[in-house]
């Protein structure tokens, strides 16, 4: 999803060197133009860079960022945080970059599709030992689909 960036419209993405509320605030209502129920997902240390402005801190605010390390909405946005690992065993570099955040409108319809092709197939055959071994085929594919309902924001945080 990350190398759907460039292809989006400008005012569907951000590009800023730190977390700036009125431009992911203005992402979020362009987004809700698509369907009300928006939602942030991010890695940890994106999520933790979001807030308010400055003087706008709710004490539920201040409880979720002291037990979580981030809120848990902004602006009536859900911010869903995807666990990042590291991609191999040098801990070099992770698995999600923490520079995006993607805001989905959450409706009807998924930007995650699955196909099926075919009838499934079973095989099954006797062992040596006299067991039973079944093996089932069925052949899929997975795509995600790139539309205007979705929007990324790229914070430059290292």
């Amino acid at each position: 999803m990350i190398a759907t960036f460039t292809g989006l419209a400008t005012s569907m993405k951000v590009t800023a060197n730190s977390f700036v509320p009125s431009q992911m605030g203005g992402l979020i209502t362009n987004v809700q133009s698509y369907g009300d129920n928006v939602v942030i997902f991010c890695t940890p240390t994106f999520a933790g860079t979001i807030e308010e402005t400055a003087g706008f801190v709710t004490d539920m605010d201040k409880s979720e960022r002291r037990d979580f390390g981030y809120i848990g909405k902004f602006r009536g946005a859900k911010v869903v945080v995807l666990p990042n690992a590291f991609a191999d065993e040098t801990n070099a570099s992770k698995v999600l970059n923490d520079q995006y955040a993607i805001i989905v409108a959450s409706n009807e319809d998924k930007i995650v599709k699955v196909g099926f092709e075919g009838e499934t197939i079973v095989k099954e055959s006797e062992n040596s030992d006299d067991s039973m071994e079944f093996k089932v085929y069925r052949k899929f594919g997975i795509t995600i689909v790139q539309s205007n309902y979705f929007s990324s924001s790229n914070s430059s945080l290292f």
